[in-house]
């Protein structure tokens, strides 16, 4: 059995997209000392983490993911999620505005964006929002 953080990570997102977190679990669980240092492999771990509900566990891996991989198309989204479930409304949208010009193709910066809006009560912000989402 391998201890490639790529290989796991590569394991782990396949899972992931396929719905299965028990395998993604799996994938992650053969991660080994150093090889959890890997900004890949916890940038999954951090995706399986929010899908399983940890939020604050995931965010705390987020905050790391992001610092190892500043241009990483995904860190932001994920980070922003769940900084946005943990009620913590203000830093997901700060983080959407700072990160939505290095990731311009990205929808969900516009949804993070309007979800803020609308739990603010300004709900033509929200509108313009999800317009500039589907424009994209």
């Amino acid at each position: 059995m391998t201890n490639n953080p790529l290989v796991m990570a590569g394991g782990a997102n396949a899972a992931l997209e396929a719905h299965n977190l028990d395998l993604a679990q799996r994938w992650l669980d053969r991660a080994k000392g150093t090889a959890n240092d890997n900004p890949q492999l916890m940038r999954e771990r951090e995706r399986y983490l929010t899908l399983k509900g940890s939020y604050l566990e995931s965010s705390k891996l987020g905050f790391k993911v992001l610092e190892q991989l500043p241009h990483d198309a995904e860190a932001p989204i994920y980070l922003a999620y769940d900084l946005y479930y943990l009620g913590r409304y203000q830093e997901a949208f700060d983080m959407s505005v700072k990160y939505e010009p290095l990731l311009a193709n990205n929808k969900d910066f516009a949804l993070i964006e309007g979800y803020v809006h609308v739990r603010s009560g300004l709900l033509k912000d929200a509108l313009g929002d999800a317009l500039e989402r589907y424009r994209r």
